[in-house]
């Protein structure tokens, strides 16, 4: 009788054993889910801007009297900002703490959008996306850090990578909707106010949602001196490409420009071997995963994310479609990226990164390549819809294959470094991009002397489809080099 009791007891005790661990795991997922949500919303309205500033760009130019040459710079300077910050905004993440310099980096993009829709010319637009630049070059590295900490390593952080790549998705998919709807009803300047709200609304829900920053990260050094050197180089180098094709290469702006960047460049590098906590960790150079990822979003933001500049000009100018015509557009490859993004995630599980990554490039490229050729405004949008369709789709599966080889086998100390090391390589490339491409477009609209301005305008949106599915193709050659890194 005894023992039945006891047996008994044993059971009853491994019951409620079961049950208190099932509501231990229900409670991390639950936490590990909101926070999550709060991550990807961060995420989604800096890509929600991105698309409406885009959108927006034909009636700031016809507001303020802008040329096209100087309204590159309205993307240009939110380029250079976050690209010349992205290595002190991934150091501050693993040194401050990343719950700390993500609420902050939303303070600084929230301040930069106020003075976004205050603008009375094109400067205060161009200082406004400076300070934007400066708040997402710290937000980015701390996303990717606290996700790629918070989720372990392997099928639960890829899962939370596609759920925030999803999320993201829709955000640029619904700043293709709601950016000509802003334009056409509340003008340019509310495509600035809309993330004053957001970017509130986001800080106050990290403070509840993220995990707290341990006291003893403060302990540790700044290398401000490279964090400076490392800016001013990445600045001059972007300043640079965009103004070489104007002022020409042998230019005494473009040389000074140039050899600004060297010397910063060697400035840096000859502070961080003097320093015991450098700003830049070389180990991570040193994994092939990392270099390629580097590449691989060079190729990204220079070729996918720079064409939709080109398209919504054409569309707006050639094709005279109002603005919330071509967010409708625009809506239509921002649907496939979303999925895309998913695709990716659950492909990665089942074929690797390489083949994800090399498949993804190339269906991209095919797609990017069949809309130089569906473009005419004498057929409509109907022709570019399934390449449309196609170049969405590459888009998102090659970010979602990027981001799990950048962080994979890379330390929890270590993912703010690696992920702004990556994060400046896209940067630098969509800066690279824009200034090649804007110049591609320029030479093709000049070399087609019979041609009217509509025919020019479709004649340089091709050329720049052409050269973008070249790039294209040469990262997914780099891809095929992809392989999982080892924990450094």
């Amino acid at each position: 009788m005894d023992k039945r009791n006891d047996s008994a007891e044993d059971e009853n005790l491994l019951a409620i054993g079961g049950r208190i661990a099932e509501s231990s795991t229900f409670g991390r997922r639950l936490r590990e889910g909101f926070a999550l949500s709060v991550l990807a919303s961060a995420s989604a309205m800096t890509a929600l801007h991105f698309n409406i500033v885009i959108l927006a760009l034909p009636h700031i130019a016809r507001s303020l009297d802008v040329p096209l040459a100087k309204l590159q710079w309205v993307v240009t300077g939110f380029s250079l900002a976050y690209s010349g910050c992205l290595m002190l905004g991934g150091r501050a993440a693993d040194l401050l703490g990343r719950r700390r310099t993500f609420v902050f980096s939303l303070i600084v993009f929230g301040i930069g959008s106020v003075i976004g829709a205050a603008a009375k010319s094109i400067e205060m637009v161009i200082a406004a996306r400076i300070v934007q630049g400066v708040g997402g070059s710290i937000l980015f590295p701390s996303t990717v850090a606290l996700i790629n900490t918070i989720f372990a390593e392997g099928v639960e952080r890829n899962r939370a990578l596609g759920v925030w790549s999803l999320i993201s998705s829709s955000g640029a998919t619904m700043g293709a909707l709601a950016g000509g709807v802003l334009v056409a009803s509340f003008g340019w300047q509310s495509v600035f106010l809309i993330n004053v709200p957001i970017a509130a609304a986001t800080a106050i829900s990290a403070l509840f949602a993220l995990p707290t920053d341990g006291r003893s990260i403060r302990r540790r050094s700044f290398d401000i001196r490279g964090a400076i050197a490392a800016a001013a180089s990445v600045t001059l180098l972007l300043c640079f490409l965009t103004s070489a094709p104007v002022d020409g290469l042998i230019s005494m702006r473009s040389m000074l420009l140039f050899g600004g960047s060297i010397a910063s460049a060697i400035i840096c590098i000859a502070v961080e071997r003097s320093v015991a906590d450098p700003l830049i960790d070389g180990a991570l150079l040193l994994l092939p995963g990392v270099r390629i990822a580097m590449v691989l979003a060079a190729v990204l933001m220079g070729t996918f994310m720079t064409v939709p500049y080109f398209l919504t000009l054409m569309f707006q100018n050639a094709y005279g479609y109002s603005p919330i015509e071509t967010g409708a557009t625009l809506f239509v490859p921002s649907l496939s990226i979303m999925l895309g993004t998913q695709m990716g995630a659950r492909m990665e599980a089942r074929v690797g990164v390489r083949k994800l990554l090399v498949s993804s490039l190339l269906v991209g490229a095919a797609g990017t390549f069949s809309l130089a050729l569906a473009i005419d405004p004498a057929y409509g949008l109907i022709p570019m819809i399934p390449s449309l369709l196609l170049f969405g789709f590459g888009q998102g599966a090659t970010w979602s294959g990027l981001w799990i080889l950048a962080g994979q086998g890379v330390s929890s100390d270590r993912q703010g470094a690696s992920s702004s090391l990556v994060s400046t390589a896209m940067w630098i490339g969509g800066g690279t991009g824009l200034a090649l491409l804007v110049g591609i477009a320029h030479w093709a609209r000049v070399s087609c002397v019979a041609c009217s301005g509509i025919s020019q305008d479709v004649t340089g949106t091709r050329a720049v489809l052409i050269t973008a599915t070249a790039f294209i193709l040469l990262g997914a050659l780099t891809a095929m080099a992809a392989r999982s890194n080892r924990a450094t």
